[in-house]
């Protein structure tokens, strides 16, 4: 047992962790305190395995726990004057006087003993963790929630350590309240919606009604990072699904029009509940004709296998839905081409970084160009994402003759009743 020297201890029978043989949580909860009376400057390192839980599926809980006994052996070497405890499972905390550059190091020697470790045979792996410090406050649940956050962040970034960020720790937590405010309005179906028309270049109504969610004050959801945080939190897919039960099944659809519901390619993808059968059940609760209804799937930063994803689009399709593709933008990650090969989804939207791009650059422009006119020729409609000004409509009239757009200039965004 390593503790501070002339710390007070008492009797720690039954106190150290079976597994990591290092202090347990009630026991690092005791002391904390006291550590802290004795360093007031001390630092918390909340550490996590990585990638614990495929240790334990591949090779069976008994080489997790020679890895975790293995850890809490470490730690006793490399920081034998300060508090160390197993929190849970594969995760550790270190109430700590060392500094956070004392810390960096200390936790790279940490890897140098797991490296000889595995060498001597005495694990089975060469495992890895991520670690975030915060200062230690005197409220130890506010600290170890604070510290847990800074090692998350480690952990998105594939960093061993990283130490508190002020600016990066308001935006987690903003970023933790607008997951929070979103899951209640999904939960309580208090979303509202927006509607945006959609014309074609010389500015003719085309009867398609392009739908967006909002939040429950009419604020835009997906702007900035919004997207990626609500992707990240599974909140996406809870959203996609509601939207798509709420409008297929609504009565507002007026008739001669379409509706055009936008969906997150990675919404298609949900273990709880597969796509097929979630649109073949909505398929057969539906009053209305699939033909009203265009689902535009975003395949922007899309992270799946696309041969699943082109499988449900083709289901789709079957059903009678119609289907687009939306944010094209050429890059060498974009998937659009090779799905719309497979499905020849009828619009694709372009994204407004693409298309303005192309005004400035001879290469963008030409294979814009050969892939507007690849579409067209297979019956897909091209819509230009975002035109705003006269001067944009002109360029692409100048450049396309044909296609669809939205956008400003042709019709603002209004409210939408589901």
């Amino acid at each position: 047992m390593i503790i501070m020297n002339n710390l007070q201890l008492q009797d720690i029978n039954d106190k150290l962790d079976h597994v990591a043989n290092i202090n347990t949580m009630p026991f690092f909860v005791s002391q904390y305190n006291n550590y802290l009376n004795k360093y007031p400057n001390s630092n918390l390192a909340f550490i996590d395995f990585s990638k614990f839980k495929k240790i334990n599926d591949e090779l069976g809980h008994s080489a997790g726990n020679v890895c975790l006994n293995s850890f809490g052996k470490i730690l006793k070497i490399v920081f034998p004057t300060s508090l160390i405890a197993r929190k849970h499972g594969d995760e550790f905390l270190i109430l700590t006087h060392h500094s956070y550059v004392e810390l960096e190091k200390l936790f790279h020697v940490c890897n140098e003993y797991i490296q000889n470790y595995f060498n001597l045979n005495m694990i089975p792996l060469v495992y890895r963790f991520n670690v975030g410090a915060v200062p230690a406050e005197h409220g130890i649940n506010p600290t170890i929630n604070t510290a847990d956050i800074m090692m998350y962040e480690a952990k998105k970034r594939g960093l061993t350590f990283m130490s508190f960020d002020q600016k990066l720790y308001d935006k987690v937590v903003e970023n933790k309240l607008f997951i929070a405010r979103t899951a209640q309005a999904i939960e309580k179906e208090e979303l509202s919606y927006i509607q945006r028309d959609i014309y074609d270049l010389n500015k003719n109504p085309q009867n398609i009604n392009d739908i967006f969610t909002r939040d429950v004050q009419g604020n835009r959801i997906f702007i900035g990072n919004k997207l990626s945080t609500l992707r990240d939190s599974d909140n996406l897919k809870k959203l996609d699904y509601l939207n798509l039960r709420k409008i297929v099944l609504s009565s507002s659809i007026v008739t001669g029009s379409q509706l055009m519901i936008n969906i997150d390619g990675n919404s298609l993808f949900n273990q709880k509940l597969s796509f097929n059968k979630f649109i073949s059940t909505l398929h057969k609760t539906m009053t209305g004709n699939p033909k009203d209804y265009i689902m535009c799937v975003n395949v922007n930063n899309f992270r799946e296998d696309s041969k699943e994803l082109i499988e449900n689009l083709k289901t789709t399709i079957d059903l009678g839905f119609e289907v687009g593709l939306s944010n094209f933008n050429l890059n060498e990650t974009d998937p659009t081409l090779n799905i719309w090969k497979e499905t020849k989804a009828k619009y694709i939207k372009i994204s407004p970084e693409l298309w303005k791009n192309s005004q400035e650059n001879s290469i963008c422009q030409s294979l814009l160009k050969k892939s507007v006119e690849v579409f067209l020729e297979h019956n897909t409609n091209p819509i230009f994402m975002k035109v705003e000004n006269q001067s944009d409509l002109d360029y692409l009239n100048a450049l396309f003759n044909t296609g669809l757009i939205e956008g400003d200039i042709v019709s603002t965004e209004y409210k939408r009743n589901i």
